[in-house]
């Protein structure tokens, strides 16, 4: 778990941290996947903060000098947000093939 840690805290941008949980999720999962799970488990769907991916984000994160401290509650309503978009990212993609 050690080396995926780091692997994927390379991803990671100072300047904005909903950026860096996008480039780090989206390096890990396909929407497809996605689109099956939200935070917490609410609407019929997985819970996503169940899984050990959830901590390796989690840990990849705080490796940041800039996001060390910052709360769990930051990053959750990043990645929140981004799971909650999956669905939608999948439609924009099928438009574009269709075109």
């Amino acid at each position: 778990m050690v080396l995926q840690v780091t692997k994927l805290s390379v991803l990671i941008e100072n300047n904005d941290l909903g950026n860096s949980v996008r480039r780090v999720v989206g390096r890990m999962f396909n929407d497809n996947i996605l689109s099956y799970y939200s935070l917490f488990g609410f609407k019929q769907k997985l819970s996503f903060s169940s899984l050990l991916s959830y901590c390796v984000i989690i840990d990849s994160i705080r490796k940041s000098v800039k996001y060390n401290n910052v709360p769990e509650k930051d990053i959750d309503n990043c990645l929140d947000t981004w799971l909650s978009h999956a669905p939608f990212r999948i439609k924009k993609k099928e438009a574009k093939n269709l075109k």
